[in-house]
């Protein structure tokens, strides 16, 4: 048989008796307030703060930007007013992302391009795990890692004199 889906039941909004209960409850709801305010704050370009006492009497603050600013502020009576535009600034924030995104791509996929370079010519030279190896094979291994240093030494003279 199926389950029963109620859909979105209203909750009956009553106090928690339990003291637990209640410090659990209050401790993860305290955070998604704050997540919440920082969204409007965000989005809608507002300054705002909020004070919220937990059940045992302890002040919770969130401020945005910052609370000291905020509250220095509202006392002097002079509010910074920022004209906000949200169009224009979610325009020019999602284009500068974009913008920043492609150019890591862009650098992640050259890193990657360079590091298989890299994987294959140290593989030329052999470079392999070393624990397990005889006596001449770790020789031979030691060998190409002088080769390789001797190489690496040129080119890294090569492109300091270019």
């Amino acid at each position: 048989m199926g389950r029963k889906v109620f859909g979105r039941k209203k909750l009956e909004l009553k106090k928690i008796a339990k003291d637990s209960s209640l410090q659990v409850t209050f401790s993860k709801r305290k955070s998604g307030i704050f997540n919440k305010a920082c969204e409007i704050s965000v989005m809608c370009g507002v300054d705002l703060l909020i004070v919220i006492f937990s059940p045992g009497g302890k002040p919770y603050i969130f401020g945005s930007p910052k609370v000291d600013a905020f509250l220095q502020n509202f006392l002097t009576g002079n509010p910074i007013l920022q004209p906000f535009d949200p169009y224009t600034n979610r325009e020019n924030s999602i284009d500068h992302l974009a913008a920043e995104y492609r150019m890591i791509s862009l650098i992640f996929d050259k890193e990657k391009e360079y590091l298989n370079e890299l994987n294959i010519s140290l593989k030329d030279y052999g470079v392999v795990e070393y624990e397990g190896l005889n006596a001449h094979d770790l020789e031979v291994y030691l060998d190409n890692l002088k080769k390789l240093k001797e190489n690496l030494i040129s080119y890294f003279d090569f492109l300091t004199t270019n």
